[in-house]
């Protein structure tokens, strides 16, 4: 099993230009005001648990499509990108990134990348519109082959996330 999430960088999806090596623990609260991020934020998560259950295309299709997601639109950004950096228990990084690449009937192609701790990213396969995440869940390191390899260790993290919304909206302040 995978440690959890130590990080993420996201570039170009809804409110987020960019954001740098965002640092995550096990348990986190985002808090801030209306309109700063914090949905969009978790809208990631449900995104990437889609990916995990083979219904990536739907949850995009049933949320306005590709260009919805897109900063600022279509004119503005060609591409999402986010990688995800998790701990392993052997104490190095197992890194997950993946590009959203649109598509001109509002869906994405997805291109998707891993890599163990400073090696290079190795790539999936070719894009495609579901995620190859489910392909990887029993994966055994080549270089070791009793250990489980990288796509084992990020799927069990990403299947496993549970993510809580909760809603705020009392007018008045205690």
């Amino acid at each position: 099993m995978s440690r959890g999430i130590e990080s993420i960088t996201i570039k170009g999806f809804r409110s987020f230009r960019e954001v740098r090596d965002f640092k995550l623990r096990d348990l986190n609260v985002i808090i801030g005001a209306n309109g700063s991020g914090k949905s969009n934020f978790i809208q990631i998560f449900h995104m990437l648990s889609a990916m995990v259950n083979q219904g990536f295309a739907e949850y995009v299709r049933l949320r306005g499509g590709a260009d919805n997601f897109l900063f600022n639109g279509p004119k503005e950004t060609q591409k999402i990108e986010m990688t995800f950096d998790f701990l392993s228990f052997r104490g190095g990084q197992n890194s997950y990134s993946v590009k959203f690449i649109p598509t001109d009937d509002s869906e994405f192609l997805l291109s998707e990348f891993k890599r163990y701790g400073s090696s290079r990213w190795w790539n999936y396969g070719p894009s495609s519109a579901e995620s190859r995440l489910p392909e990887q869940r029993y994966e055994m390191s080549e270089a070791f082959p009793e250990y489980h390899g990288v796509g084992y260790y990020v799927y069990d993290a990403i299947a496993n996330w549970m993510v809580y919304h909760f809603h705020d909206t009392s007018s008045q302040l205690p």
